[in-house]
């Protein structure tokens, strides 16, 4: 059986792709086990060079470009805005395990004097890239990348029943909505504005929310609210039409259409998403008034309800 073939990195080719120029943290915002293991760290996409040593050796002397009388521009490593931070993380890699550091120290070692292209071709570095590679390291942005990408296609899935609803709809007249599903709405909402809030000024809020002013916080419900009164008015609920409505009872501030319209909807979908994801409770202004009056009476807890409503 013929032994596993080199990476090309470890034979001193390095990778191409493209890196995420805008990623910035913060001191404190970068949290390891002293290990290299990441237990948290902000969230951050295309940028999977970070922390990896390989790359990191790569890439230490790199140099901005220059074009002309131009401003410099990134170049692989260089200029990166989070360096500092992925040098410590790989230094807690290479340190975590006595066989790669006394690979790496080897590598040094042997290699100090010669140009970096030779360097990247020394047995001693395919050694040290070999190592690496059998290494794995934990890293909580997987976690984070993955909780997002759920969360797109919980959005996708939300908005597909939602047409599907309003497709029903279509040829039905708008009517009046009851005043007592108006105030499960209202107390609804307001619920959920003193959560955004106390979670934006709580200790660590997430990124999104903390990114917010209080009044793009409020408004996630308050177009909530709008969609919601149309909807179960029978009346169209774009975005358009809930900035319309917001408009008409004075919940958002004056500006563009198009603009507003483009801030409703992006209320909307984060509010479509806190809902995807449980974070949000289930909306129910008239539940179930068999379920209300077996409650009423017999005071069975709900799964027991649940039973005997399904076996009749």
């Amino acid at each position: 059986m013929n032994p596993k073939a080199p990476s090309p990195r470890a034979l001193g080719v390095r990778k191409k792709f493209r890196r995420n120029r805008k990623v910035a943290y913060r001191v404190g915002e970068v949290i390891t086990d002293g290990s290299g293991n990441i237990l948290e760290r902000p969230l951050t996409e295309r940028l999977i060079c970070f922390g990896d040593p390989v790359e990191r050796l790569f890439g230490r002397f790199d140099q901005p470009r220059h074009w002309g009388d131009n401003e410099p521009k990134p170049n692989g490593c260089a200029m990166c805005p989070i360096t500092m931070f992925c040098a410590e993380v790989v230094k807690e890699r290479i340190e975590s395990s006595a066989d790669l550091r006394s690979l790496y120290y080897e590598w040094e070692k042997a290699t100090a004097s010669m140009t970096l292209e030779d360097r990247h071709r020394h047995p001693s570095w395919s050694a040290f890239v070999v190592r690496c590679d059998e290494c794995t390291w934990q890293d909580d942005n997987e976690r984070l990348l993955q909780e997002k990408e759920d969360a797109k296609v919980a959005v996708v899935l939300a908005k597909a029943a939602r047409k599907a609803a309003a497709t029903r709809r279509r040829n039905c007249k708008p009517r009046a909505v009851p005043k007592r599903v108006q105030t499960a709405i209202q107390a609804y909402r307001d619920a959920r504005v003193v959560e955004l809030l106390a979670e934006k000024n709580g200790v660590k809020p997430p990124l999104w929310l903390r990114n917010r002013s209080e009044k793009r916080c409020v408004l996630i419900a308050d177009a909530w609210w709008a969609r919601e009164l149309l909807e179960r008015g029978k009346q169209k609920s774009s975005a358009n039409e809930v900035r319309k409505l917001l408009e008409a009872e004075g919940r958002i501030e004056d500006g563009p259409p198009v603009s507003l319209t483009k801030r409703v909807n992006d209320a909307l979908n984060r509010a479509d998403q806190l809902t995807a994801e449980g974070k949000w409770p289930f909306f129910d202004p008239e539940p179930d008034p068999l379920v209300r009056g077996l409650r009423g009476q017999t005071n069975l807890p709900p799964a027991v309800v649940h039973t005997l409503l399904e076996e009749s």
